[in-house]
């Protein structure tokens, strides 16, 4: 790498062994250019200035610190220089000095470093979720249900949308057997409306969810015909794969996991169509989101 600093003034940079990058400062300082503008100097030491301060021997039981230190699964420094100097290690061939000379010459254990270094700036999680505001719950707290199966490459997924309220949800089936998948998989979603104060008044659905009117008595349910569909639920169903087809698409992948194409991408879509508010929505100012977690994006 070269460095102009002037029309007349160039520092060129050389890779070392490891690949680091260093400018050789010239001997004779006061007669180069650059100390004429910069005052050139270096504050660089090398471990090889370190072990100049020390013996040959000095140097080998500072090494032999660090391995026994490594040996040891690496204790803190401090941790380290108490076992010895208690003669807790038998036959410990080092005591605190040449611990604190492998400190010098080496600096920090590099292992403790990589492995024990705590992640710094860890943001404060709120642990509450928000009340739906009372207004929604008086005008719309009564809720319809529809829902239907969505297959994409033969994987079944149970959706539910809420009419007006425009919440989405999707749920991976291992099969589409009512008891026990769908049934367990719908209950789950009707306790995450009934826990935001949301009452479900009808469920909407096809035929394929009439053992659903027997395993769950205390919801009323509306089964369409053989030959009919729900408009809520057909519209959302095409809104997914929509998504998950463009998402697809996109990515610069021949060939993707099965895992991955079908349950991440189906549900990132549900999740950023919950996001936002629904521009149909009866509470444009609340995303779905909210309204069934009582959490913003944000904290998810």
């Amino acid at each position: 790498m070269i460095i102009h600093v002037s029309d007349d003034i160039q520092l060129h940079f050389s890779p070392g062994e490891l690949g680091l990058y260093s400018y050789n400062i010239p001997s004779s300082i006061p007669s180069h250019p650059m100390h004429q503008h910069t005052g050139l100097f270096s504050l660089l030491t090398t471990v090889n200035d370190k072990k100049a301060e020390y013996t040959q021997r000095g140097v080998q039981q500072a090494n032999l610190a660090r391995r026994i230190q490594n040996i040891m699964m690496r204790p803190s420094t401090q941790r380290f220089m108490d076992l010895v100097s208690r003669n807790m290690i038998r036959n410990c061939p080092i005591t605190r000095r040449h611990i604190q000379a492998s400190e010098a010459i080496y600096g920090p254990n590099e292992g403790s470093l990589r492995g024990k270094t705590p992640r710094q700036n860890v943001g404060h999680i709120l642990g509450h979720a928000d009340a739906v505001p009372p207004e929604v719950l008086l005008t719309h707290g009564d809720v319809i249900l529809a829902i239907d199966l969505m297959f994409i490459n033969q994987v079944p997924f149970l959706i539910t949308i809420s009419r007006g309220l425009k919440i989405g949800s999707v749920t991976s089936l291992a099969n589409r057997q009512a008891c026990p998948n769908i049934c367990r998989c719908l209950s789950h979603v009707l306790s995450l409306y009934k826990r935001q104060g949301f009452r479900i008044t009808t469920i909407l659905g096809d035929d394929e969810f009439d053992a659903l009117v027997a395993l769950l008595p205390r919801y009323q349910f509306n089964i369409c015909g053989a030959d009919e569909h729900i408009p809520e639920a057909e519209r959302y169903i095409r809104t997914i794969k929509d998504s998950v087809r463009s998402q697809y698409n996109s990515m610069p992948y021949e060939h993707i996991p099965r895992a991955i194409l079908i349950l991440r991408l189906v549900e990132n879509a549900v999740f950023w169509k919950n996001a936002v508010p629904h521009p149909d929505s009866v509470t444009p100012e609340f995303s779905p989101c909210y309204l069934l977690t009582g959490k913003p994006t944000s904290q998810l």
